[in-house]
Formats: structure tokens, C-alpha cells, sequence
């Protein structure tokens, strides 16, 4: 089963970095290539993110992996690095403050979340991102297993607590379960797969 669909990667400045928006910060990155740092984690899908957005913008950042967000945000909030790209979660307190300036999503659409960032379509970049948090089981695995798992997994996300999680980082619930759930994560792979010159360092 497919749990959430997560959509919301953020690409984020340091408020003292002075961009305040997308279209400022592109444009000082094309002004100066390999300038402005960016925290990603190299072996994960920020760092995917940030690809897409260099090739689509024709940009060069200097990556910097910086692993999750416990690393990733206080060498932000220090002024150690320019910008990050993580879910829009794990800096919603930092946006709320002001101490992080959000510039833009990678979703298909503005999220209601955060109606006020951009998304990377709107500015005129043919990008956008998703990832599926799911559960799997080996195949060959009993079919009664699997069905007693997703009849649990359906009520789980049905309660108002997974809700409630989900509402804290700014993800909006979308659940697969079965043949569908396995549509969805071959589509996934199928999208992701074909930027496989990405996967290579």
C-alpha cells in the first residue's frame, strides 16, 4: 500500500542570503554558476530535485550533502550554506519565523499548505517531483498477509491522528492500496528511471 503521496520539496534561501524570491535567486545563479551552495543529500531525492532544477534553468549549484534535515537546516539557519531543498515540513517553523525564505515547490500544484510558494511549472520550468512512502512484501508473499496488512494500513489512515501528522508537514493524504498502489509505484519508477544520467557520481 502507498501511504502519502509527498509532494511539497522545497527549494529554500537563508533569509540573510537577500533572494527573496525564485526569479531573483535563478537569476543570481546564472549571473555566477557554482556561487551558491546547496544542501541536498547526494544519494537522495533532493538531490534529484536539484538536477531537475539545474538542467531545466540552466543553472550550476554547488551541491553540498549535508544528509538529512537535522544537518541540514542548522547550516542553514547558521549561514554555513545558501540554500536546501527538503520536504516543506521540516522547514515549516523556520518559514513561519523567517528565518528561512521558501522559493519554490515541486509539485504540479501550489499546495494548500503553503499557497504562496510557487511551483517550478508556474515560473516555466516543465518540472515537477513526488514520492510514494510505501509498505512492500516479498513476492510469493501469502495474498491473505497482504490483505489483512492493507485492511489495517486502511484504517490507519483513516484516523484523525495520521491525518493530523500528515497536516504537520503540509502532505495531503493520498492512499493506494493493492493493484492500484503497484500501478502507481511502477509509474513512479518508470518517471523517476528515466533520468538515470541523475543517478551516476
Amino acid at each position: 500500500c502507498i501511504g502519502v503521496i509527498d509532494d511539497t520539496n522545497t527549494l529554500v534561501a537563508r533569509k540573510s542570503l537577500g533572494l527573496e524570491t525564485a526569479e531573483d535567486f535563478i537569476a543570481a545563479a546564472k549571473a555566477d554558476p557554482g556561487k551558491y551552495s546547496c544542501a541536498v543529500t547526494i544519494s537522495g531525492f533532493s538531490n534529484f530535485t536539484r538536477c531537475l532544477l539545474e538542467d531545466a534553468a540552466d543553472i550550476s549549484l554547488n551541491a553540498v550533502d549535508k544528509g538529512g534535515a537535522s544537518d541540514m537546516v542548522p547550516a542553514l539557519l547558521g549561514d554555513q550554506l545558501d540554500t536546501g531543498i527538503n520536504s516543506y515540513g521540516v522547514f515549516k517553523q523556520y518559514v513561519n519565523d523567517g528565518s528561512i525564505v521558501p522559493l519554490l515547490t515541486y509539485g504540479e500544484k501550489r499546495s494548500e499548505y503553503f499557497p504562496d510558494v510557487p511551483t517550478a511549472k508556474e515560473l516555466g520550468y516543465d518540472i515537477s517531483a513526488a514520492r510514494a512512502y510505501f509498505f512492500a512484501f516479498p513476492k510469493g508473499t501469502d495474498s491473505a498477509i497482504i490483505d489483512k496488512w492493507n485492511e489495517a494500513c486502511k484504517q490507519a489512515v483513516s484516523t484523525d491522528a495520521y491525518k493530523a501528522i500528515n497536516d504537520d508537514y503540509g502532505s495531503v493524504v493520498t492512499t493506494y492500496f493493492g493493484a492500484d498502489a503497484t500501478k502507481v509505484w511502477q509509474e513512479q519508477m518508470d518517471y523517476y528511471m528515466s533520468f538515470d544520467k541523475y543517478f551516476t557520481w
